[in-house]
């Protein structure tokens, strides 16, 4: 073997060992035959651990249909690869969310699949970042059916992050110009930052927020509630119902 070669396969060697997602050799029955560090880390496991394993003994067990079913497209050659987010199961029991690539190695000669090749992704974070924005969205939903109200978001420095049609209407607008905005500029005070936060202690607050200044400098009054936006147990934000 040449020396080319050699640095070639110290290379590859070198670039599966150190990559940051986790990378498995698979047999055709799913037993885990070669994993590096990567993989293990991502799962809690050794490779030593998980080279004694079958793939279906770690893959959550709904994820498990779809996934074989992807697996058999392979074999029967119906597919080179697929991509799809698949959820497996740590070694203390926690989930963990992964987008996977498999391609099967095929012998030259014949074209049969001989073991498959897996790129591993841990997706957990984005996962649980998409989770908390569906929890944003489901509790302003139902807030924006409110047809006689303005319903308007604020993050916690009181900055407009929506509104629904009622609130473009009293703000003056015909569409959502108004996000980014501090919604001081629609209420005369400088304290807004500092009522919404004594509002958590003090349902009173709302009452100093009792008009509303439009674009065009027409002033309107409102009775106002202050509502906290709460996700995972933390306060991200207001709603302002008018």
């Amino acid at each position: 073997m040449s020396s080319l070669q050699l640095d070639k396969h110290h290379f590859y060697e070198q670039m599966v060992q150190s990559s940051p997602h986790g990378i498995v050799c698979l047999s055709l029955n799913g037993s885990l035959l070669k994993v590096n560090p990567a993989y293990g880390s991502i799962l809690g496991y050794s490779a030593d651990e998980l080279e004694k394993l079958n793939i279906r003994e770690i893959t959550y067990p709904e994820d498990w249909l779809p996934y074989s079913n992807q697996v058999q497209n392979l074999i029967d050659r119906l597919a080179a690869s697929f991509t799809m987010e698949i959820r497996y199961l740590h070694k203390n029991g926690d989930i963990i969310w992964t987008s996977v690539q498999l391609t099967f190695v095929c012998d030259i000669q014949t074209g049969q699949p001989l073991y498959g090749i897996v790129h591993l992704t841990d997706i957990s974070q984005l996962k649980s970042v998409e989770q908390r924005l569906q929890e944003s969205i489901d509790r302003y939903t139902p807030l924006k059916m409110h047809t006689h109200d303005a319903v308007i978001s604020l993050d916690l420095d009181g900055i407009i992050v929506n509104g629904n049609t009622r609130a473009q209407e009293l703000l003056g607008f015909y569409n959502n110009e108004f996000v980014g905005m501090p919604f001081s500029r629609f209420v005369g005070k400088n304290n807004v930052k500092q009522i919404l936060n004594d509002s958590l202690l003090d349902a009173s607050m709302e009452k100093k927020i009792d008009h509303i200044r439009q674009i065009n400098g027409h002033i309107v009054e409102v009775l106002t509630t202050i509502a906290p936006i709460i996700m995972n147990e933390m306060n991200v934000g207001f709603y302002i119902i008018a």
